[in-house]
C-alpha cells in the first residue's frame, strides 16, 4: 500500500507539485466511481417494507457480527456502577443497554436495572 501511495503521491508526503492527486491517480489507472448499476439499492424489498429495524439488524449481521453484539450483550448484564461516579455509570448505561433490546422490553424496566446496578448505599437512598 505503502509503495502505491509513493508511486502516486510520492516520497515526500505528496509534496511533489506534479498536479492534482485526482489527476496522478486517474494517470495510474484509478476509475472515477459512478456507482453501482444492476444492483437492487434495497436488496429486493420494497420501500415502504424497509423499517429501522430491518435495516439496523441487517446492518450489524453483515458489520458488526454477533461476537460482538453478544459481548456488549454480556458486558451489560454485568454492568454495575461498582467505583464509578453516578455520572460515569449514567453515561455508560444507555451505550450498552442498546445491546440488550430482547431483555428490556420498556423503559420502566430500564429505569429498574440501572436502580439496580446502583451501589447499595446510593439504592437505599433512592428506593421508595
Amino acid at each position: 500500500m505503502l509503495r502505491i501511495l509513493e508511486r502516486v503521491v510520492g516520497p515526500n508526503n505528496g509534496t511533489r507539485s506534479r498536479g492534482s492527486i485526482a489527476k496522478r491517480l486517474r494517470a495510474n489507472g484509478a476509475e472515477i466511481f459512478k456507482g453501482v448499476s444492476r444492483v437492487a439499492p434495497n436488496e429486493g424489498n420494497q420501500p415502504e417494507q424497509i423499517t429501522w429495524e430491518f435495516f439496523k439488524s441487517t446492518f450489524q449481521a453483515k458489520y458488526i457480527g454477533t461476537g460482538y453484539v453478544d459481548g456488549r450483550k454480556k458486558e451489560f448484564l454485568s454492568l454495575t456502577q461498582g467505583d464509578k461516579s453516578v455520572a460515569e455509570y449514567e453515561a455508560e448505561f444507555p451505550c450498552l443497554s442498546r445491546y440488550a433490546e430482547g431483555i428490556i422490553a420498556i423503559e420502566y424496566e430500564k429505569y429498574v436495572w440501572f436502580e439496580d446496578g446502583l451501589r447499595d448505599n446510593l439504592r437505599v437512598l433512592i428506593a421508595p
